[in-house]
């Protein structure tokens, strides 16, 4: 059996040398491998490539093989390489003439396939998805989130243009809230979203879903040569809920919920208040040329906002009591309806103290009694 793959392929140097050709029969083995769900194998195909040439075609494969042999421990490392791929490593990728094109297929490639495998885990609540939620991933995942940013800034200026950016956001969105799933199993000792025993290592990549199934798919890579930690707290004041049946609705809503918290800035978060306060000095201090860069980085933002990216704290419980909780809550936010739930959800929008201060209902819509 073949020793799992580690990152250090993806660090050169690199002997001089040509660019395969696209028919080269190593280039088309790994697209094989990945058509026929072989994606550990396309990983060891694409290795043999890496050992030689500093091929970007086949680095997503490699990556996610890399991901799927050493389960969540591996991200750091993963971003870290997609990291040294993007500046350190830039000018050595090949194929030279083509290099934006086939970084932005490989590496869109690379984080669809990963929100894919993940995502497919946690909807089955399988023993993957157990391990995934293993509080021994907390250091690692933390560890991920801080190369969020650096990855993204070097995504936007390598490769805007190919759709890999918008995939790693979705990735990135992702790692946020499984972080803030992590985070609060720990803080209130629960277990994390998934109940059971903590899986081995091993246990985390399971088993790889069908193409049918939310699978990574081969149709990016079938035609290699196609390519085209907190850091602050803020405090908000806390905001009084109208009640149209006095106070008391709204006392007990906040003792039903607890006093106000203050929202943890996440560093995604961070550093986008750094870019406005720094468009705001550059518009101050006549600098358009900068600071036209930066409005339109920020409106990109602002075009694709994921809140949980930004904001993952402020979802965490709502996400933690969701994954619980989601077969007796799955009728009802799927749609199910009936008298009752109508007029509960009219209740809600028109009077949130007294919707959350009203009697308990259980499942099958009866008020609880106790």
């Amino acid at each position: 059996m073949a020793e799992p793959l580690s990152f250090d392929l993806l660090d050169g140097p690199w002997p001089d040398g040509d660019d395969l050709e696209a028919t080269d029969p190593r280039l088309e083995a790994v697209a094989t491998l990945v058509a026929d769900g072989a994606y550990v194998d396309a990983g060891h195909a694409a290795a043999e490539i890496l050992r030689e040439a500093p091929d970007v075609r086949v680095a997503g494969a490699y990556l996610f093989a890399a991901f799927l042999e050493r389960g969540m421990e591996a991200l750091p490392d993963l971003l870290q390489s997609t990291l040294r791929l993007l500046t350190s490593e830039w000018e050595t990728l090949r194929p030279k003439a083509k290099r934006e094109i086939a970084a932005g297929t490989s590496l869109r490639w690379l984080f669809r396939s990963l929100v894919k495998h993940l995502e497919h885990h946690e909807r089955e609540r399988d023993d993957a998805w157990k391990a995934f939620c293993d509080e021994r991933n907390a250091a690692p995942v933390t560890a991920a989130l801080q190369l969020v940013e650096p990855v993204a800034t070097a995504m936007a200026e390598r490769i805007a243009a190919h759709g890999a950016v918008e995939a790693y956001r979705h990735f990135a969105a992702w790692l946020a809230k499984h972080a803030q799933l992590l985070a609060t199993a720990a803080s209130e000792d629960s277990p994390a979203a998934a109940k059971g025993a903590a899986q081995p290592a091993a246990a985390q990549t399971g088993a790889v879903a069908s193409n049918g199934d939310g699978a990574p798919g081969a149709d990016e890579l079938a035609g290699l040569d196609n390519s085209e930690a907190t850091h602050g707290a803020h405090t908000s004041a806390s905001a009084s809920l109208p009640d149209a049946n006095g106070a008391n609705g709204a006392s007990l809503l906040q003792t039903a919920l607890g006093p106000a918290r203050g929202i943890p800035i996440s560093p995604a978060l961070a550093a986008l208040q750094d870019k406005l306060r720094s468009f705001e000095v550059l518009v101050e201090r006549g600098d358009f040329q900068k600071a036209g860069i930066i409005a339109a980085d920020v409106l990109a933002i602002v075009d694709h906002f994921d809140p949980r990216l930004y904001l993952p704290s402020l979802f965490a419980r709502f996400f933690a009591a969701l994954s619980e909780h989601a077969s007796a809550l799955e009728p009802i936010v799927e749609g199910q309806s009936s008298l009752e739930l109508r007029a509960l959800q009219h209740l809600y929008h028109s009077n949130l103290g007294a919707f959350v201060s009203g009697p308990e209902r259980k499942g099958n819509g009866e008020p609880d009694v106790g």
